[in-house]
């Protein structure tokens, strides 16, 4: 695990189709938070926000996906944690990913994480991250994303009596845009904000 590995591998996965719109994958594959990811030419912006920084790009472990409807796609993760390949502790984190395209120019998009992100010698501390996202395209050359991101996990020496201040917490949010002169020349800018005050 870690940036070595990554160098070389960016996704390894095996994808079984149990039925129409079902299907499992099991390996190291794109982690299913934000618009943003680590391949730079594919994103709005050639440099990726602080929101994205600060959530994984990668995970492994399996997915389901589902194409409950042609509006509706979920997926359900069972990962070996927060950007890790291989296994850091004995739990394994959870993670679920939404999107709804009322009409092909709009899509809402929810996706949470949850898991133990401390080694086994460690009183584990549950990390829980939540994202909202929308993404238009008004034309066929513009197309926009707004992301907004909240994360809360216990401090270290929290018990779970703690209550209030038992709990540190981040957020943040990014608007982007991007107008496409020709297929291959665009312009592309962004407005971020990002708060971690306790650096969680």
């Amino acid at each position: 695990s870690g940036p070595e590995v990554s160098r070389y591998v960016q996704e390894a996965f095996l994808g079984y189709r149990l039925g129409d719109g079902l299907w499992i994958d099991a390996g190291v594959f794109f982690a299913p938070f934000g618009q943003e990811n680590w391949i730079s030419r594919d994103n709005p912006v050639y440099t990726r926000s602080l929101i994205a920084d600060n959530s994984p790009y990668y995970e492994s472990g399996v997915r389901l996906s589902w194409q409950a409807a042609s509006t509706l796609q979920l997926q359900a993760h069972v990962i070996n944690g927060w950007q890790n390949i291989s296994e850091t502790n004995s739990d394994k984190a959870l993670a679920f990913r939404a999107d709804w395209s009322p009409t092909p120019r709009v899509t809402f998009i929810y996706d949470t994480f949850l898991g133990n992100e401390q080694p086994d010698s460690a009183r584990a501390r549950l990390r829980q991250f939540h994202e909202v996202a929308v993404k238009m395209t008004p034309t066929d050359r513009t197309t926009l994303w707004a992301t907004f991101d909240y994360g809360r996990q216990p401090r270290p020496g929290a018990t779970p009596r703690d209550r209030g201040d038992g709990s540190a917490s981040w957020r943040g949010f990014a608007v982007l845009g991007r107008y496409a002169l020709t297929p291959r020349l665009a312009f592309g800018g962004r407005v971020e904000g990002y708060s971690d005050p306790e650096q969680t």
